[in-house]
């Protein structure tokens, strides 16, 4: 009789064991997936419509698509896109430098739960899947703590990278040029000028979009 109880009390125990780690491996999963929900894409879409500019998405980078309008905006080195599509709303994530080595993707919210996937047909693995979905769950973290939309406007850094980026494809030698950045109206007014005013010629001068990082004018003085 003692043996028996034993029995069951043992049967028991490992039945509570099995369910407890159940419920633990459910829930690291449900954590992992905590940012793929209609509440933070709604966030994301809401922060991206009072602060983005309306862009076609080809200007983006995806070249294929050369019709479509979007808002975008950049928001650290990653220009962050909403499309409102017949069947579903799409939020497209373009790394500027990827860095981070993660191709493009896009959240939906086409069925109850957000669906994340690579824009572009891949070979997914498991490093592809998380890596996406960490870079998704920082965004969401970085524009819900911007209080004062402060992220929403690139820096002064950010956009004379821009302008140096594309001046050296034109310039061989840029040192011999002040870089004096200013913001007006939410635009970037980055000027190169000859640091010595006896030389002949001029640099390039740019106006950058402070939302969305791309550059809306330039001029090559020679």
């Amino acid at each position: 009789m003692k043996t028996f109880i034993i029995l069951v009390l043992s049967m028991i125990f490992s039945q509570c064991n099995y369910q407890t780690k159940n419920h633990l491996i459910s829930q690291s999963l449900n954590n992992e997936n905590d940012c793929l929900t209609k509440e933070n894409f709604n966030i994301v879409k809401d922060y991206i419509l009072k602060n983005g500019e309306q862009v076609k998405l080809y200007k983006a980078g995806i070249m294929a698509d050369t019709t479509t309008l979007s808002m975008q905006l950049l928001l650290e080195n990653v220009t962050i896109a909403f499309v409102e599509y017949e069947t579903d709303n799409r939020i497209i994530l373009i790394q500027k430098d990827n860095k981070k080595n993660i191709p493009t993707y896009f959240v939906s919210n086409k069925n109850k739960r957000c669906e994340i996937s690579a824009y572009y047909s891949e070979l997914e693995t498991e490093e592809s899947i998380r890596l996406r979905k960490d870079d998704w769950c920082k965004i969401v973290i970085k524009i819900k703590n911007d209080k004062n939309n402060s992220l929403a406007l690139i820096d002064k850094k950010a956009a004379i990278e821009i302008a140096q980026k594309d001046a050296l494809l034109v310039y061989r030698d840029l040192s011999i040029y002040n870089i004096k950045a200013e913001l007006k109206d939410k635009k970037w007014y980055v000027d190169y000028n000859l640091t010595n005013p006896n030389m002949v010629g001029g640099g390039p001068h740019y106006i950058i979009s402070g939302k969305t990082g791309m550059i809306l004018s330039k001029k090559y003085e020679q």
